[in-house]
This record gives structure tokens, sequence and C-alpha cells, in this order.
């Protein structure tokens, strides 16, 4: 969807004094650096375990209300045109992803660690998810292996071309970050401008009030 489209549903207004306060850059060396990747070598990222396909018994078994409550959405949205949830839909998406991550990561901590209590409870102390967990080191061994080929035989120009758009982002940020920095320095002086004023008015205020009094005690 696009972005004015987002702000149209949301209500928002970019019109305000705060618009160049916002983030809008994404930091990937930082985001890359916080997941334990190399920074400066984006071409390397890679989540081998994400090659794992968890299988649908397990995954049904896991937030196991997310399909009905879709299939409520769309029957919803057939029934009243209007009866459009976009929240809804995409927080239902959100929850199927993380389903995923979540079978995906288990199944590599069982074979660090099956005495772990998460895998006493249903459907992680099933023989079907052990199973899968059995064979999440060898399918993880094989992506890591195609993955260093595949980087190993990329292309220097793709690598070059993927380190010149990480860099572009980057100076973006550091653009914006600064005309952040500048607006609130604006504000900031701004604010001790208006609290000097106000100084001074209250100032004036109390020294016409001392005086009048002063002139109420005069014979």
């Amino acid at each position: 969807m696009q972005k004015k489209k987002f702000a149209t549903l949301g209500g928002w207004s970019e019109s305000g004094s705060f618009k160049h306060c916002y983030d809008r850059a994404l930091p990937a060396p930082a985001l890359l650096g916080a997941a334990f990747f190399n920074s400066s070598k984006p071409e390397l990222y890679r989540i081998a375990r994400d090659c794992l396909e968890p299988p649908v018994e397990i995954s049904r078994q896991v937030f196991p209300w997310i399909e009905d409550e879709h299939t409520a959405l769309i029957e919803r949205q057939h029934a009243n045109g209007l009866a459009k949830d976009i929240a809804l839909h995409q927080f239902l998406a959100c929850m199927l992803w993380f389903r995923r991550i979540l079978i995906q990561d288990l199944a590599v901590i069982f074979t660090q660690n099956p005495h772990a209590a998460i895998f006493n409870l249903p459907p992680f102390n099933s023989s079907a998810f052990r199973n899968f967990a059995a064979t999440s080191t060898a399918a993880i061994d094989a992506a890591l292996e195609e993955a260093r080929l595949a980087f190993q035989n990329l292309p220097q120009h793709l690598i070059a071309s993927m380190q010149g758009a990480l860099a572009t982002q980057n100076l973006a940020f550091e653009r914006e970050r600064h005309a952040h920095q500048a607006q609130m320095q604006a504000m900031e002086s701004q604010m001790g401008e208006m609290r000097s004023l106000l100084e001074v008015m209250a100032g004036a205020k109390r020294a016409k009030k001392a005086h009048g009094k002063s002139a109420d005690l005069l014979p």
C-alpha cells in the first residue's frame, strides 16, 4: 500500500512542526550488527534455519485460531465491502510469520537443549516435532554450505552494488539524523527565547504590582 494511503487510513498529517522529528530511514548496518552479522558485508546476510519448513500438523497446533479468524475476516469482507480490517489482516499475517519462526527456532534449540521445559508441552513433545527437529541440523548445514558456495561465486559487481546500496541508505539515514538534530536545536532555542520572554514579562508584572503598592502607601 502506498504511503499516502497509509496516512489517509490512519488520519495522519505531515503538515505539523514535528514532521522532521521522525526517523524515516532504517539504519541497516546497525540492524545487521545487532543481529550478529557483518554489517560491512551485507551480502553475507542469511538466516540458514529459514530453510526449515514446519510440518502442517505442528503449525496448526501453534496459535490454532489464526486460520479460523482469517476465514471469518474474509467472510465479513465478502458480506460487506466496507468491513475491511487492515489492522487485523496484518496482525494475522504477522502471527503466521511468527509461528513459523517460533517452530524453526525451537527445532534448533531442541537439538541443543532437549530437556528444556517447553519441550514437555504440546506440540513440542510430539514425535512429529522431534522428528522435524532431528532433521533440522542436516538441513541447516546443507543450507549454509549452499550459501557459502553461492557467496563464493557471487560476481564482484553484485557485491559492490549491494554495498553501494547499503552505503547510500546509511548516508540517507545520517542526513536525516543531522536534520532532526538541527530541528531539535532550533526548537530548544525557540523555547529558550520564550522562557526568557516570559521571565521578563513576569518581572515587569511584579515590578508594576510593587510600584502600585508603594503608591497606595503615599499620603
